[in-house]
This record gives structure tokens, C-alpha cells and sequence, in this order.
């Protein structure tokens, strides 16, 4: 997989889940802890509910009511119900199956929850890891360049060698300032 490819995956997993930021709220008064928006609304990305006597399952803004691929967030989460993890779950046996009680799924393991803030949270780890990585990748690459043009005893770059009029260039070169430039600013 290439770096863009990669990239794309994390920016299209970001795209589709609740737009951020998030944070965890709730009251231990009350015992109800939940993930949401920190801001507009707070609406719930995450919350638990009881399952049995001694257990809890996640649950996420549920958009079954609109579409079973939701193309956006909107779709997703407007609904303001929450759907059980268990009941969007995505069966080891049988990926294609939306219930437990298809025949297909002879076993009840899950490889997932179908909901995009779910899937967010559950490559978010390898996500970050590979974030820093790539940070750090070019950081290191950034740094070699700008040590290639590092201005001679004259103040010129000798890394770019002279210009069209045979005139040495001076520091800072087009490359240094292209690496200083704001990209967002330029373009």
C-alpha cells in the first residue's frame, strides 16, 4: 500500500465519522459516561448500556433509519438514536450477515461494528502510529534538504549551483523558502 493510499483510507474513515472534537462527558452520579461532541449539541458518539447483570455494551448513533451505507455524517448520526453494538455487529463467520440469527453465523465472534464512528475508534491506534511515522518520516526529509542548502561562505547556495545568467543564487534559495512557504497559503 502506498503512502497516499494510506492516507486516503485515514482521511476517508475521518470523513465519515462525527466530525470532532470529542470528548468523554457523563456523571458518576447518574452512571452514564459517554463520548460525544464537545461542542453544538453534544451529540453522542459512544455511550454504554447495561447487558445482563454484571455487563455493559458500547452503543453508537444509529442512521439504520436513513440507510444501511451512510455517505455521510449527517446520515448517520441525525437520527439521535443509539443502536447496541451487538445488533450492528459484523460476524467473523459470516461478514455479510446483519443478524445473529441468520444461519450463516454458527458462531457469534465479531470482527467489527458496523458504524463509522466505531470503525474510527478501531484503527485510530494503528492510524495515530502511522501518522507519527509519516510526521517523522518527512520531518527527516525536510531536514535533509535544508541541509543541502545551507548558504557557502558568500551567503550563496552552492546546492543550486547559478542561475540562467550564470549569477550564483542566494540563501535563502526557492527550495528553502518553498519548504518555509504556508501550502495552504499558496495555493
Amino acid at each position: 500500500m502506498t503512502t497516499t493510499d494510506r492516507l486516503d483510507e485515514i482521511k476517508a474513515r475521518a470523513a465519515a465519522a462525527t466530525p470532532g472534537p470529542w470528548g468523554w462527558f457523563g456523571n458518576t452520579d447518574v452512571r452514564h459516561i459517554y463520548l460525544s461532541t464537545k461542542y453544538w449539541g453534544r451529540q453522542i458518539v459512544m455511550d454504554f448500556a447495561r447487558w445482563g447483570m454484571q455487563s455493559a455494551r458500547p452503543r453508537f448513533a444509529d442512521g439504520r433509519t436513513f440507510s444501511h451505507s451512510p455517505q455521510s455524517w449527517h446520515d448517520f448520526g441525525s437520527s439521535g438514536l443509539m443502536a447496541d453494538a451487538d445488533q450492528i455487529a459484523r460476524f467473523e463467520v459470516a461478514p455479510n450477515a446483519h443478524s445473529r440469527k441468520d444461519p450463516a453465523v454458527y458462531r457469534a465472534d465479531i470482527s467489527g461494528i458496523r458504524n463509522p464512528d466505531a470503525t474510527f475508534i478501531e484503527h485510530s491506534r494503528a492510524d495515530i502510529d502511522w501518522l507519527v511515522a509519516e510526521v517523522e518520516r518527512l520531518r527527516a526529509a525536510i531536514a535533509a534538504v535544508r541541509k543541502l542548502h545551507q548558504p557557502d561562505e558568500y551567503g550563496n547556495c552552492p546546492a543550486c549551483g547559478v542561475d540562467a545568467y550564470e549569477d550564483p543564487i542566494p540563501c535563502p534559495c526557492v527550495t528553502v523558502r518553498a519548504l518555509d512557504e504556508d501550502p495552504v497559503a499558496a495555493s
